[in-house]
């Protein structure tokens, strides 16, 4: 059985991912640890929505995971240790520092651009 885990929505809090690869035979449901920086913070049961019709593994963000930096919550098979997703979390100023960066980049390949443009429209 080798199973994966497919995003389905992160909203308040909560990353949602829907479990496929189960085979329909198993009598008891997959565990998953979830890893902060390396480290073993739950354990997490999936469980099945009726309305969607699907396995679901319901995520809840920590509070430890949340602050100025890039951290990332690793989900597990408990019976493997087979990482079946990866949960980015970036906040606080760290953001700011990435987006002026990327927006430096931006204008200096918008420069080139604009000579090499300047340079075909006059001939040279």
């Amino acid at each position: 059985m080798t199973l994966s885990l497919t995003e389905i929505e992160f909203r308040g809090g909560i990353w949602t991912g829907q479990v496929e690869g189960l085979d329909e035979h198993v009598e008891t449901m997959p565990e998953f640890r979830l890893l902060l920086r390396g480290e073993e913070i739950s354990h997490l049961s999936p469980s099945y929505d009726v309305a969607s019709e699907r396995l679901e593994l319901k995520v809840p963000i920590p509070s430890t995971a949340v602050g100025n930096g890039s951290n990332s919550l690793v989900v597990c098979s408990s019976e493997n240790d087979d990482i079946l997703a990866k949960i980015h979390v970036v906040a606080g100023n760290i953001l700011d520092h990435e987006i002026v960066a990327e927006l430096q980049i931006l204008r200096e390949e918008l420069d080139l651009l604009k000579k090499a443009f300047r340079r075909h429209a006059s001939g040279s």
